[in-house]
């Protein structure tokens, strides 16, 4: 479990960083922010997730686990965008809804080949 939670949270900080810097996101102190609120949402998205899908065989159960924590992840994310990055090319709310995404369609893509 711990092997698979560090690389889906190496897999997350590297495209979500990439993304990111793609969308124009620059400067150390942004790459932190970014770093730290991904530190915040991805292990505890994934721990509960581990949690749902150990307890349960229910996919749907697992499905609308999925839906509200990468929702509050986008949430928990912006929140802190708004506090801490200095960055006005996009609204901060798209800036996670867009990293969150490509980060969630790339990950797959690549655990799924894993």
């Amino acid at each position: 479990m711990i092997k698979g939670l560090a690389l889906a949270l190496l897999l997350t900080l590297f495209i979500e960083l990439a993304v990111s810097f793609l969308l124009g996101v620059r400067g150390k102190a942004n790459y932190i922010v970014l770093i730290c609120a991904n530190l915040i949402t991805n292990p505890a998205v994934n721990v509960i997730l581990y949690c749902v899908k150990s307890r349960s065989d229910s996919i749907i159960l697992y499905v609308i686990a999925f839906a509200v924590l990468e929702v509050l992840a986008v949430i928990v994310e912006y929140l802190i965008f708004k506090k801490c990055l200095d960055y006005e090319r996009l609204p901060l709310w798209l800036l996670s809804i867009i990293i969150n995404a490509a980060s969630f369609a790339i990950g797959t893509a690549v655990l799924t080949l894993i």
